[in-house]
């Protein structure tokens, strides 16, 4: 599927399981884990589309899990700190998650 600017939930999703994610959908969320074993070896990442916003946004976990399980554990904890929505028409071309051509640079300070 083609990336497009106004793109449906519906779009959204498809788009996101061709790139790899992995989603379910519950009550209030399009939650979503993938592995990104290209950038950081034997992680996943976890981010969710909340369903009720008028346009479909993204909001990524800022931590970074051991496995598949504890991706999906990590949406279903109340206490998780998120960082701030992002329109889903422009997250793509600023995320990493899904881009397996990514190239991420360790830094030692």
């Amino acid at each position: 599927m083609k990336l497009k600017n106004n793109m449906t939930l519906v779009e959204a999703k498809a788009w996101l399981e061709e790139q790899g994610a992995l989603c379910r959908v519950d009550r209030y969320r399009l939650k979503c884990v993938a592995d990104i074993n290209h950038i950081r070896p034997g992680h996943w990442a976890a981010f969710y589309l909340p369903l009720e916003a008028k346009e479909p946004a993204v909001v990524e976990l800022p931590d970074r899990f051991m496995g598949e399980q504890d991706a999906w554990q990590g949406l279903e904890d109340n206490g998780f700190h998120a960082h701030r929505a992002q329109p889903f028409k422009a997250w793509p071309s600023e995320q990493y998650i899904l881009d397996r051509d990514a190239k991420v640079e360790r830094l030692e300070i």
